[in-house]
């Protein structure tokens, strides 16, 4: 009676995780890249500064505003005498300074351009994490799943033969503490589905209605590709930086150059009518040792991004050797259990079956072996995701594109 009522309370739990499941749409990881891509404000946000500077490039250096000024002397304040003058005047830059900033500009958008590159890699990844974490929680739910009928099965013999007199109390409590515990386990691990979901949704946009594909637990090896490790999205942030403090170093140089000075004048002398007259100079700077000075302080900005990116390469280094070293190691442990452990496990279990079936073997053992079989799958189960995230991470921090 308790088994039945057991397995009427499995589908009713399952049946409520059915219905569940039914409002949420079972996206591929290919379909979930693509819709957080298209929504995530950190990419978005990189997108509008790389928009910004194509504008400013293509402006170059605002002209400068027209100064008008109204100027008068006067001599007698009972009538109109004196000078009163309305002055227009424009400065105009030397031929290429506008073209120097258009190249600032442009630096700087070839910039934002690979820091959104990056940007994206990085939504990539945290997608690509947030789906195994999703997959492989549901996989190890449907393990413990499996483990759990086995409990079962084994109170009901328990008080079988507790009631017919073959073994004491003590065997009938031991497997309700045994159901208990996986019982425990399989709710705490629809908990982690909850929170692997919801997060998962966050990457998605926050929307709260999608749910992964099932992934296969068969272990493949994947061919780590030799990227090159001096050129990628990561270091050639610092390439671009360099290039906007040289073209901030033209800027600068600019500031020293002088300036057309030019204007027109309407004068009215002692009430006459107006006279015209123009001007036209140059404004030249003054003080250009601290521009210089400016200069060679910006120019030391060119050896810190030096120094930068042979940490940040370091950085690198350590993290693919790490990486490449944890993933072999985890692939061959995976290559193991599905070539060694458990064919040999489950040849273990026909044998016991077996020798159960004709008499000769003990139903205890035959059980306790599946167990160990079902937990042989979860240890697989748990190594996966492990394997997955650590493959996830190498991806991030040696693709080039």
């Amino acid at each position: 009676m308790y088994k039945y009522i057991v397995l009427l309370c499995c589908m009713n739990i399952l049946s409520i995780h059915s219905i569940i499941a039914q409002e949420y749409s079972t996206i591929s990881l290919e379909q979930a890249i693509e819709i957080a891509t298209k929504q995530d404000p950190s990419l978005i946000l990189a997108e509008l500064n790389v928009m910004q500077s194509d504008k400013q490039a293509k402006v170059g250096l605002a002209f400068q505003p027209t100064q008008i000024s109204l100027s008068g002397e006067e001599f007698n304040f009972d009538g109109i005498s004196g000078v009163q003058s309305l002055n227009i005047q424009q400065n105009f830059y030397m031929p290429g300074v506008s073209e120097k900033y258009k190249a600032y500009n442009r630096s700087k958008s070839k910039k934002y351009a690979a820091i959104s590159k990056l940007t994206k890699k990085e939504v990539v990844r945290n997608v690509e994490s947030a789906y195994y974490r999703l997959a492989i929680a549901k996989q190890e739910l449907s393990v413990r799943q499996n483990a759990k009928s086995i409990y079962v099965d084994f109170l009901e013999r328990s008080k079988e033969s507790y009631r017919v007199g073959e073994s004491n109390k003590i065997a009938m409590v031991t497997a309700e503490n045994m159901l208990k515990k996986a019982e425990l386990n399989i709710d705490h691990t629809f908990h982690e589905i909850e929170m692997a979901r919801s997060l998962f949704n966050i990457w998605l946009g926050n929307t709260g209605r999608y749910d992964v594909q099932t992934i296969s637990t068969e272990y493949y090896k994947v061919e780590y590709a030799n990227q090159p490790k001096d050129y990628n999205t990561h270091l050639s942030i610092y390439d671009l930086e360099k290039e906007v403090i040289e073209r901030n170093v033209d800027i600068q140089k600019s500031n020293l150059l002088p300036q057309i000075n030019t204007g027109v004048r309407l004068q009215s002398l002692n009430g006459d009518l107006l006279y015209f007259g123009y001007q036209i100079g140059a404004n030249i700077p003054l003080g250009r040792g601290s521009y210089k000075r400016q200069m060679e302080a910006t120019k030391v900005g060119l050896e810190i991004v030096d120094a930068e990116k042979a940490i940040k390469k370091r950085e690198i280094d350590l993290r693919i050797i790490k990486l490449t070293g944890h993933l072999e190691h985890l692939g061959e442990k995976l290559e193991a259990y599905e070539t060694d452990l458990t064919p040999s496990i489950l040849k273990q279990i026909d044998l016991l079956k077996e020798a159960y079936q004709a008499g000769e073997g003990n139903y205890i053992e035959y059980l306790m072996t599946i167990e160990s079989y079902d937990n042989l799958q979860l240890e697989k189960v748990q190594l996966l995701e492990d394997y997955y995230q650590n493959l996830v991470e190498l991806k991030y921090w040696t693709s080039i594109n």
